[in-house]
């Protein structure tokens, strides 16, 4: 295929199809602008998902509601739970969050042999403050799995918001399979006991 065959085959994207519009009733923090590209994660829409998803409004409110939860959290900070340094905004929209980059989740890192070392019960309670933490917040997380817990020097560190929400909330988005009882579709800190349970 030629670079002319690629081009012509690409179709544009309409901003409101996949970015949520800036909310009116919620203040921002904006990301701050020259942030070394190496120490920080940008994460944006998922687009795997667009052509399932047009004509909904699920990848812009998927975008809003885990940057609605991130503000929350960034007023009340945990040093167990990943740094968020602010949202990205374009022609009106929020494009994308913008969040400590780090290396390793619990997954990757449990196959080197680092992890004979690490104290599992510090880790693990770590881990358990940081979640006890959201649901003082009154909010839970829904998702946690080793690949949503990133390692940093040698201390667990909560990540992948997407599905975090109040209590009661209705969820777009599910956990992760194996790592949650029954189907579920509201938030609830009971998802997250559950699966602090298995690991």
């Amino acid at each position: 295929m030629t670079i002319l065959e690629f081009n012509s085959s690409l179709q544009r994207v309409q901003d409101q199809d996949i970015y949520p519009e800036i909310p009116t009733d919620t203040p921002l923090t904006l990301a701050p602008e020259g942030l070394d590209a190496s120490l920080v994660y940008v994460k944006r829409p998922g687009l795997q998902w667009y052509d399932d998803m047009i004509g909904t409004n699920h990848l812009p409110k998927a975008v809003l509601d885990e940057t609605i939860v991130m503000e929350q959290i960034s007023q009340s900070p945990h040093q167990n739970i990943i740094r968020y340094y602010g949202c990205r905004v374009r022609r009106g929209y929020i494009t994308s969050i913008v969040l400590e980059r780090l290396d390793q989740t619990l997954s990757q890192f449990a196959s080197t042999s680092d992890f004979q070392q690490l104290d599992k019960v510090k880790f693990f309670e770590s881990l358990k403050s940081a979640v006890e933490h959201l649901h003082t917040l009154g909010l839970a997380h829904n998702d946690i799995n080793p690949d949503n817990i990133m390692v940093k020097n040698g201390s667990p560190v909560l990540i992948d918001f997407d599905s975090c929400q109040p209590f009661g909330k209705r969820l777009q988005s599910l956990g992760t399979e194996g790592w949650y009882e029954k189907l579920f579709y509201t938030s609830e800190k009971e998802h997250d006991i559950y699966s602090l349970g298995k690991l």
